[in-house]
């Protein structure tokens, strides 16, 4: 090594020798502690924003069951009271039937009562003729009234049953007595004492019929 060489090492080796060796100040290591810190605050306030999210949305859920259980509710006391209002109208509506059912058996007995007999010198008789006349109307009136009042039960769905000359039918028919006709066949209607009536296929009185019973010899 040549002698200029070796002073440039020297020289080197005492400039680095005289260089200030000072820590740095531990700026960077303290920053990275401050956001440590302020992750972990960040993550517990995560945490805590996290458990009262989840209260508020078991609290809503709960307010949501209550409200569909009231609403269940409400539905059903509403299917109900539909329930009653319709027990109510069907209640009223068979009194009402019944009532227009024993107004007509009324009429139809005064119709088929038989006025007396007239003679032919009552005839005669002032005022007989008159009175005569104003029966006829009443009786006519009578008839007028009687078809009324089967309207109104054909508006209920309810019709008048024609038993006589029809086999006995005991799901709409009560046998109250038996007579004896050789021309008829046997279990056939001869007479109704009372009528019967029925709604759909439903019957709301039987009618009181003479049933035939042929003799056997």
């Amino acid at each position: 090594m040549d002698e200029e060489t070796r002073e440039e090492l020297i020289e080197e080796f005492r400039a680095y020798l005289d260089t200030d060796f000072t820590p740095e100040e531990p700026g960077d290591i303290i920053d990275q502690m401050a956001l440590f810190g302020e992750l972990a605050g960040l993550k517990n306030e995560v945490r805590i924003e996290s458990r009262q999210l989840k209260g508020a949305l078991d609290d809503f859920r709960s307010v949501f069951a209550t409200l569909d259980h009231a609403r269940q509710d409400g539905l059903k006391m509403l299917e109900q009271v539909k329930q009653q209002e319709k027990e109510a109208a069907r209640a009223g509506q068979k009194t009402l039937i019944l009532g227009l059912i024993e107004l007509y058996d009324r009429m139809s007995a005064g119709l088929d009562s038989k006025p007396p007999e007239v003679s032919f010198f009552q005839r005669l008789l002032p005022g007989v003729q008159e009175g005569q006349k104003w029966l006829q109307g009443h009786l006519e009136g009578q008839k007028m009234l009687l078809s009324r009042v089967l309207d109104l039960l054909s508006q209920c769905g309810v019709t008048a049953m024609n038993s006589t000359g029809e086999p006995f039918d005991p799901s709409f028919m009560k046998a109250v007595g038996f007579a004896s006709d050789l021309r008829q066949e046997n279990g056939v209607v001869l007479e109704e004492n009372r009528k019967g009536f029925r709604q759909g296929e439903k019957s709301l009185r039987p009618a009181e019929v003479i049933v035939n019973k042929k003799e056997e010899y």
